[in-house]
């Protein structure tokens, strides 16, 4: 069983990885903190004349999403403007990817609860 130090050691390996063809490969998309989610969640509760720009937030979720295959992050939050010289359709597509593995879409959240409800006894 494992200790509470080797528990927070841990590496959580990719939740997925998405084929960018325009950039000749694939790339990982990590599983996001329980803080990470939740900050999300509270940014998105932000009034709309109050968000940040767009492409901004796009490039910040996309910049925490991205990972090797060792689930590590490939960009640091400060790093983030460097992924607005990429297209936006493939940040879109990163990030709807990102939001279906980390059960943050309607969909993928009624997928989680349908499978983790108990079997006939």
């Amino acid at each position: 069983m494992l200790n509470r130090e080797e528990l927070l050691a841990a590496i959580e390996p990719p939740a997925g990885e998405i084929d960018i063809s325009e950039w000749g490969g694939k790339v990982g998309i990590r599983h996001l903190t329980a803080a990470e989610v939740m900050t999300l969640r509270d940014e998105s509760n932000v009034p709309v004349e109050k968000r940040e720009d767009t492409l901004d937030g796009t490039c910040r979720y996309v910049a925490k999403l991205l990972c090797d295959e060792r689930g590590n992050r490939l960009f640091a939050d400060t790093e983030a403007k460097l992924l607005a010289s990429r297209g936006l359709d493939i940040l879109l597509r990163i990030a709807e990817e990102g939001s279906r593995l980390n059960f943050r879409t309607k969909e993928s959240r009624e997928e989680l609860r349908k499978n983790s409800e108990p079997g006939p006894t």
